[in-house]
């Protein structure tokens, strides 16, 4: 069960709701002043309106979602990217079991992208995006804040000049719960996860079997501020400094992770900070 807000100014008064076989829901009612419903405000003209909102519970994606399936191309995708050009700020973007050929960028929106069942490692091992050696997999370059969240994916096979997997340059997104494995960055730095002029939240992620011919085989943070907590990082390697972690002027937090089993050719297999004062 949830309730939300509408949001505005002035009273509103919700009078009828009903739900359709694609799971939307429809609230009637009447409101004063100004209704918000996500990002679309009404605004009265005077005295009190009628509304009538649909709240979409969530945007689908399955690699086996075809023309057939209800929803088609409007709120049930078989392409992640589509899904988030489909979507508004506010939305959340659940994707099941599957493998995903694509490199995706989440262009400024502040959505959650989330795996079916983001609590079980299983689950989270079955739903893959495979970036096909063709860039970044994800790639958060739009200002994007703390609002755009990718959660229980599994993120590899991605290689790029820096953030194989995962690349943030002035952007400030949430990264948790998320395997990422097997990404390349060369010549450059962050084979896994790359952020540059960043405050990203790397929260409870799984980073293994990244390399980097710069520095940071598993994270790389330069210019930075992250919060970089309860991760495990593990087998990544760097043909220069800090196999697991490396940072370059930066300030931030690394807390709570288990960095093991990484090298380095030069300094620091676990962990290397070249400037800044991280926690």
């Amino acid at each position: 069960y949830w309730a939300t807000g509408a949001g505005g100014a002035g009273p509103d008064y919700g009078y009828g709701i009903i739900t359709d076989g694609l799971d939307n829901v429809y609230v009637t009612g009447r409101f004063g002043v100004t209704a918000t419903f996500g990002s679309f405000t009404l605004t009265s003209a005077g005295g009190q309106h009628a509304f009538v909102a649909k709240v979409g519970p969530a945007i689908y994606v399955d690699d086996d979602y075809t023309l057939a399936t209800p929803g088609w191309q409007v709120d049930h995708f078989d392409v992640v990217q589509d899904a988030i050009d489909a979507s508004a700020n506010g939305d959340t973007i659940i994707v099941y079991p599957g493998t995903y050929a694509e490199n995706i960028n989440f262009n400024g929106k502040a959505i959650l992208l989330t795996g079916s069942d983001p609590g079980n490692w299983d689950t989270v091992a079955s739903i893959i995006i495979d970036g096909g050696a063709l860039g970044p997999v994800v790639t958060f370059n739009t200002g994007e804040t703390s609002a755009s969240v990718i959660k229980g994916l599994t993120i590899q096979n991605g290689s790029a000049t820096s953030g194989g997997g995962i690349y943030c340059n002035g952007s400030s997104p949430t990264i948790m719960g998320n395997i990422v494995r097997d990404n390349v960055a060369s010549p450059g730095e962050g084979g896994g996860i790359s952020c540059r002029n960043s405050s990203a939240t790397v929260f409870g992620n799984v980073v293994g079997g990244n390399q980097s011919a710069g520095n940071g085989g598993g994270v790389y943070c330069d210019n930075a501020s992250p919060n970089i907590d309860s991760n495990i990082i593990f087998s990544n390697t760097t043909s220069s400094n800090g196999g697991g972690i490396c940072g370059g002027s930066i300030s931030g937090a690394i807390l709570n992770n288990i960095v093991s089993g990484n090298s380095a050719n030069n300094d620091m297999g676990g962990i290397f900070c070249a400037g800044g004062t991280p926690t």
